[in-house]
């Protein structure tokens, strides 16, 4: 008599309790560092744009000297305002403290698009002027609402053929949740500093 073929056995379906406890540690973990990196990325970004902004600062005191005119870098350029989140550079080549033809190259400050006519050096999206509920800045000075005021109250930094410059500072800021604050600063020497705001102090970074 002929006996009946085996039947093959079932594959096994689901994950034993250990798999399952493994999947759930790799999870916690990868949404551990993803949500550090997270925390840290308004940070990041912004600490970028600081960097560039200084690095234009920089240019334009050069430039300064080099050309003997004075050199402008502007929060406001007309018709924009600090709120648009924009900043060009000029030398003031005919002396009419106004942006003129040949003028922004000859500052050679690097800017990346275009806003209502003029070129310009725009702020990534979440990044903006200004520092909101913060009162005073570095050196107990006071922060403005559209976050830019230097010498006379004006929205742009001058840099001059001797080296020096207008005096004033320009904030920038960044995160829906936590404020992420920094602040770049001219004075009269011409120095240019960096600082952040860190568990409610400003802190000097360059």
């Amino acid at each position: 008599m002929r006996r009946a073929a085996k039947s093959p056995p079932l594959p096994r379906s689901g994950f034993t309790l250990p798999e399952l406890l493994a999947v759930l540690a790799i999870v916690g973990g990868l949404w551990l560092v993803g949500n550090q990196a997270l925390a840290r990325a308004p940070d990041a970004r912004l600490r970028a744009v600081v960097h560039d902004l200084v690095l234009a600062m920089r240019v334009a005191r050069t430039r300064a000297i080099t050309l003997n005119h004075t050199v402008y870098v502007d929060f406001a350029p007309a018709p924009l305002r600090p709120a648009d989140g924009v900043y060009t550079a000029f030398a003031d080549l005919d002396g009419d403290h106004a942006e003129g033809p040949g003028e922004r190259e000859a500052a050679q400050v690097l800017l990346d698009g275009f806003r209502s006519g003029r070129a310009v050096k725009t702020l990534p999206r979440g990044i903006h002027f200004g520092a909101p509920g913060v009162a005073k800045g570095p050196g107990d000075s006071t922060v403005f609402a559209d976050g830019v005021s230097f010498s006379g109250g004006a929205d742009r930094v001058a840099f001059f053929p001797a080296g020096n410059a207008g005096a004033g500072t320009v904030y920038l800021s960044a995160g829906d949740g936590e404020l992420v604050a920094w602040a770049v600063r001219t004075n009269l020497s011409g120095t240019i500093e960096s600082w952040s705001l860190e568990d409610g102090r400003w802190r000097r970074r360059s």
